[in-house]
């Protein structure tokens, strides 16, 4: 059977959908950084620590820290090292296009390379209109080409309205890294920050660069829906984390709970509040009745159920852990079987705006 030459789709039909893919990727890139927690999830105090080999019981093969990044000991869904790849891959596009956006609206030539298309050449240089065809043949510069240029250019008051564009200058030393560490994947094998300094590096500089090119014209008018569902309480993960790293000594618990409030967010199926219909066939009271029938073991028992404070339907179950080697028990875990929210006891002491993560460890009620 012959293969069509351009055997696919384009997701959107208008000019300028490259845009729409760099959404896309924003989408991903967010979802793989929140992804991060429950890839190292009861393990995050020895995360924290950065301790030596001795403090933690690795297999005997595995004797070194590094073990917790690499290997999937929680059997999440999404490994760190998966988790991060993704991040810094997605991240690194989502700023590309938009870089390249940039210098494309001043002249199509200045993200482009022409090369030999001639034709294409002169029909820019005569300000006549391109087929979406021509301008797929037109090779783009690399990004640290595109990062120099339009530096330079808003540096000489070269792009319009290059005031609104100095937070770019700015941020040309994480530019770099993020470059830096993109290439480092792709070109020299696999080499990843640890979990606190991916944090740091999302945290201080990807999230507020981020959130800035958000602001320019060219997304204002987007209808792709990269942001995850409002929580049930209110918060915005990705300001507070922003807002957390701004202190001098961040809380590494706080952000991981964030993260994992943000991952459930994008998780939740139920359709928004004032959707006139449920589009997914599933309501807040299927998953609250299947909560009252979720079956348990003999080492862990449910004792209480709660409202998520992610998807607001109550389906958060709170675990309690029996131990009969040591005589104790106590609450280890809670999780929402509608959004997929789940921390272990190793996330607490925390108040984020309203809601405090202390009242669901301290349930009494049965």
């Amino acid at each position: 059977m012959t293969q069509k030459k351009n055997n696919g789709i384009y997701l959107t039909k208008h000019k300028n959908h490259e845009l729409d893919i760099a959404l896309v990727s924003l989408n991903i890139g967010i979802q793989s950084y929140y992804s991060t927690y429950q890839s190292i999830r009861g393990a995050l105090d020895v995360i924290q620590s950065r301790p030596s080999e001795e403090l933690f019981n690795f297999d005997e093969n595995d004797n070194r820290y590094e073990a917790l990044h690499i290997k999937n000991y929680n059997l999440s869904t999404t490994t760190y090292v998966k988790g991060y790849i993704e991040t810094i891959f997605h991240f690194h596009h989502f700023i590309e296009v938009s870089i390249k956006e940039i210098l494309r609206q001043e002249h199509e030539l200045l993200p482009s390379v022409a090369g030999q298309k001639h034709t294409i050449l002169h029909k820019i240089l005569k300000n006549e209109d391109i087929t979406d065809d021509e301008r797929e043949k037109l090779n783009t510069i690399d990004f640290g080409e595109s990062i120099g240029r339009i530096i330079e250019l808003i540096k000489n008051q070269r792009i319009k309205n290059y005031e609104n564009m100095k937070f770019i200058n700015e941020a040309k030393n994480f530019l770099e890294n993020l470059n830096k560490y993109r290439n480092r994947l792709v070109h020299r094998g696999i080499f990843v920050l640890q979990y606190n300094d991916l944090d740091e590096f999302v945290g201080k500089e990807v999230f507020p660069f981020i959130l800035k090119l958000l602001k320019l014209p060219f997304y204002k008018d987007s209808k792709y829906k990269w942001e995850s569902k409002e929580l049930h309480c209110g918060i915005n993960p990705m300001i507070e984390i922003i807002k957390d790293f701004s202190n001098s000594k961040p809380s590494y618990k706080k952000i991981a709970l964030l993260k994992e409030m943000g991952k459930a967010a994008y998780n939740n199926p139920l359709p928004p509040p004032n959707a006139w219909i449920d589009i997914n066939g599933v309501t807040k009271e299927f998953f609250e009745e299947h909560a009252l029938n979720y079956p348990t073991n003999d080492y862990q028992e449910i004792v209480s159920i709660q409202t998520c404070p992610v998807c607001g339907a109550k389906s958060l179950l709170i675990y309690l852990l029996e131990d009969p080697e040591e005589a104790i028990e106590y609450i280890n875990k809670i999780k929402c079987i509608c959004c997929t929210f789940e921390i272990d006891s190793e996330i607490k002491n925390i108040k984020i705006s309203d809601l405090d993560i202390n009242k669901y460890w301290d349930t009494q009620e049965v």
